[in-house]
């Protein structure tokens, strides 16, 4: 069953943690999968994969990336999940200062609390967990 992408919550990915995009990242929509790990140099469709974000405070925010390509942010498109809904941490040319206040009330915490934010893939890909940082503008 496809779902909105932008509907996908932090129960969803606890309940399944790597998901299908439908024609990638533009159709919007997801499903579950029934897979447990990914890889690098599988051909087919491209997964999301249930994330842990660690902020500057220490406080822990939870959401999807794609990380079976790390070969950078514009490919691992990490997003959070918030009340308000889901936050990409990836933008060209770095996250803007009005984008980063608009997580930062998102999830009520000052901006200065959440960067630099560590990423955390829960989801192995060839055998490893992918981490990186993202840090504001």
């Amino acid at each position: 069953m496809w779902k909105s992408i932008s509907n996908l919550t932090q129960a969803d990915l606890a309940a399944t943690p790597i998901w299908e995009l439908r024609d990638g990242f533009d159709s919007g929509l997801v499903r579950p999968t029934s897979l447990t790990a990914l890889s690098e140099y599988r051909h087919g469709p491209v997964h999301i994969a249930a994330t842990r974000y660690i902020a500057a405070s220490g406080d822990t925010y939870y959401g999807y990336c794609s990380p079976a390509d790390p070969s950078g942010l514009d490919y691992v498109q990490p997003v959070v999940l918030t009340p308000r809904g889901p936050f990409s941490l990836w933008h060209p040319g770095g996250l803007s200062q009005a984008h980063v206040n608009a997580l930062a009330s998102a999830l009520s915490v000052a901006p200065d609390a959440l960067f630099p934010l560590q990423i955390e893939c829960l989801v192995p890909v060839d055998g490893a967990h992918y981490t990186g940082c993202v840090d504001a503008a």
